[in-house]
């Protein structure tokens, strides 16, 4: 029977928070929630840019406490407090992980801890690169209605 590891960390204040920051189970990496934390486990001053950097390299540091790095993440949901600010988040996205990007999710919420404006969470495989897919067939499917 698969086992599934649960890590809290790796921030001292991680275990306090009630939950995994990432479990694995197999090859298979999924993070939970995480922000723009420092390493006293508050959320950083600075710019909607500043925190989606310090969220992307507290997303990196729980993978590779598994082994694996962003270029091993094949999905990742991203929440912002602003919708309009998810233009912003692509801007910066290309310092943190390359084309082909994984699959996304974009989500506007309004339930994060005060001062947070995104949080992320990650589903990685280690070992895997993400490639480009070959060509898809654009034709529509047919429709059921009438």
């Amino acid at each position: 029977m698969p086992q599934i590891e649960c890590l809290h960390g790796p921030w001292e204040w991680a275990e306090s928070v009630g939950y995994a920051q990432a479990v694995r189970v197999g090859e298979t990496i999924t993070t939970g929630g995480i922000g723009p934390y420092n390493e006293h486990g508050n959320v950083i001053d600075g710019t909607f840019e500043d925190q989606v950097r310090q969220t992307f390299r507290n997303v990196e540091a729980v993978l590779r406490a598994f082994g694996a790095d962003l270029t091993n993440v094949v999905s990742m949901n991203v929440y912002v407090t602003e919708s309009d600010n998810y233009g912003r988040f692509t801007v910066v996205r290309p310092e943190f992980l390359t084309a082909p990007y994984p699959a996304s999710t974009a989500v506007g919420v309004t339930l994060l801890a005060e001062g947070m404006q995104v949080e992320m969470n990650a589903v990685a495989l280690l070992g895997a690169t993400r490639v480009p897919a070959p060509p898809i067939d654009s034709t529509p499917p047919a429709s059921a209605g009438n």
